[in-house]
């Protein structure tokens, strides 16, 4: 994981100087360019829900429960249009829970992570856009008898899409209201040597605050 969030920050840097060098060779009379821009790196904060669906060896747990966590990324806009990269991480109390015969069980991630491309079209302060990336989340199960708990989890690879809308209210904040819809399909759990085999989905809606670095 430390791994690809690297990745992504030298990719986010790479980004930063073309978009600069890129800058200094634009025409300044340009109409819209005398309105605001989107363009450059940004960082923020979110909060939202989640709900979904682990399912498995013919069984359907439904999950539900909040989420938040962080954003960072790098616009760059042309005229109306809006493309760039982002990379997100959330804490994840989204889970299923239920007892039997004095064992409780969960069920559920407890992080989720993606990086993500955005495409989308500015209008003046506002910007609608649609998201498209590839997403990580460590899953876990939990059990707990007689006072005594236990877990097993394993990091996931699966695909998140979505889109949503931004409002820049100053010149350097905007606040965002976004849905991300996870798959993690074809997945293998495998604890004291039984390998279990399950599907997961996983919608989240938020919505953020975040500081533009103009």
């Amino acid at each position: 994981m430390r791994q690809v969030l690297g990745i992504a920050l030298s990719v986010l840097v790479m980004l930063a100087a073309i978009d600069a060098a890129s800058a200094q060779s634009k025409m300044r009379g340009s109409m819209y360019e005398q309105g605001p821009t989107w363009s450059g790196g940004y960082i923020g904060g979110h909060v939202g829900g989640g709900w979904g669906t682990v399912s498995g060896g013919g069984d359907e747990a439904d999950i539900s429960g909040l989420v938040g966590g962080a954003h960072l990324g790098y616009n760059f806009q042309r005229d109306r249009l809006l493309f760039g990269i982002e990379v997100d991480l959330d804490a994840s109390g989204v889970e299923k829970s239920w007892s039997i015969a004095g064992v409780s069980v969960s069920v559920g991630p407890s992080w989720l992570a993606s990086i993500r491309g955005r495409l989308g079209l500015v209008h003046d302060n506002m910007l609608l856009f649609g998201t498209l990336g590839v997403a990580w989340a460590e899953y876990e199960i939990g059990v707990t008898a007689a006072g005594v708990s236990a877990s097993v989890g394993d990091s996931l690879t699966g695909f998140v899409v979505g889109g949503g809308i931004e409002y820049k209210f100053s010149e350097n904040f905007s606040a965002r209201l976004e849905a991300l819809h996870y798959t993690f399909a074809d997945q293998t759990l495998t604890a004291g040597g039984t390998s279990v085999s399950f599907d997961t989905d996983l919608t989240v809606v938020r919505g953020g605050l975040t500081w533009h670095l103009m």
